[in-house]
């Protein structure tokens, strides 16, 4: 099974709305294979962390659609502290 397989199976069975997991489906296509390893051992490990990716996704897409360089500085120190997070 593909990783993007083992990918749509986390986010079909979780919490998010249809329309979310169908466009965080979407945004995993675009990549290689190869390179959704990482996202899937997070997921794996860390269900949690679809809503937090999920978020910060749709809060990008916002950020771009009204042109906010504070809003995208905003999203993205929070994507890194989210990511620290995980570090440990």
């Amino acid at each position: 099974m593909s990783n993007l397989a083992k990918l749509q199976k986390i986010i079909s069975d979780s919490k998010l709305k249809e329309k979310d997991k169908r466009a965080l489906t979407a945004l995993f296509a675009k990549a290689k294979d190869e390179d959704l390893k990482i996202v899937l051992r997070l997921f794996e490990k860390n269900p949690e962390q679809i809503e937090i990716v999920n978020n910060i996704y749709k809060a990008k897409i916002e950020a771009l659609k009204n042109k906010s360089q504070k809003a995208w500085r905003n999203i993205l120190r929070q994507e890194y502290k989210s990511l620290k997070a995980i570090e440990g």
